[in-house]
């Protein structure tokens, strides 16, 4: 699995999290990006484009898990009665925007081919 330095996601990404808080999400936004493109991502035989695009990929993953709202996103809301639906865990919106913000990067690469051949 691939990883980043926080040099890169500041320098060149240039990312606005702490330290800390791009260091608590970068695992998991690699994970996900490993998971994303079927374990292609840590192969050897990148290109530079494609490993570079792999590396903006676990950086935005990464921002998207840190931008965690403490009650989930709001999925309804009504404006008489005052109520006000929170989805929560990492699914559904949340999970979505995870996912645009990786593919935003890798889209133009065959690493998220799911087909065979």
């Amino acid at each position: 699995m691939r990883t980043v330095e926080y040099s890169f996601y500041t320098g060149e990404y240039h990312g606005t999290l702490t330290a800390e808080q791009f260091n608590r999400q970068l695992l998991p936004a690699a994970a996900y990006v490993d998971d994303l493109t079927m374990g292609r991502a840590a192969a050897e035989d990148l290109t530079e484009d494609e490993l570079l695009r792999v590396r903006y990929a676990i950086c935005a993953a990464a921002e998207a898990m840190a931008d965690n709202p403490t009650h989930g996103d709001v999925v309804s809301e009504s404006n008489d009665g005052i109520s006000v639906h929170y989805e929560s865990g990492a699914s559904g919106i949340r999970e979505k925007r995870i996912r645009d913000a990786a593919v935003l990067y890798l889209a133009q690469t065959n690493l998220l081919y799911r087909g065979v051949g």
